[in-house]
């Protein structure tokens, strides 16, 4: 009898364990859910600009390009107005993005120059703080 108990409890123990599982949700739903928008329209831009890029590329191959000139149209049911209207603000988000990068270029190296600078050490004060080790 006792054996009976033991054997239900672990089954009911299993399923409740099994329940609880399912109802959480997963780590990619839970990441998903916290993305901000700027970092998804950021992936759109470059996905429509990378698809554009390959257009070309398969346009001067000689081939056809529809599938991937009309890639986002058919997948989100656009007009050809609003593809039109996605293709002119990722190009605008290209522009500004290589002119926000430019911008910064100079910032960002010269950081990095003075954070390496600035991290060389120097072996005159490492003898200072451990005389011990400058007598090896």
């Amino acid at each position: 009898m006792r054996k009976l108990v033991l054997i239900t409890g672990g089954l009911a123990l299993v399923l409740v364990a099994g329940f609880l599982v399912a109802k959480r949700p997963s780590r990619a739903q839970s990441s998903q859910a916290q993305v901000p928008d700027q970092v998804v329209y950021r992936h759109l831009f470059h996905h429509v600009a990378a698809l554009k890029k390959k257009t070309e590329e398969v346009e001067k191959d000689g081939k056809d390009a529809t599938q991937f000139r009309t890639h986002f149209q058919r997948k989100a049911s656009l007009t050809d107005d609003e593809a039109r209207a996605l293709d002119e603000v990722a190009a605008g988000y290209a522009q500004q993005e290589a002119l926000l990068i430019a911008r910064a270029k100079p910032f960002v190296e010269g950081k990095a120059q003075h954070h390496h600078a600035v991290r060389q050490p120097r072996l005159d004060k490492l003898r200072i703080l451990s005389p011990s080790r400058a007598a090896e």
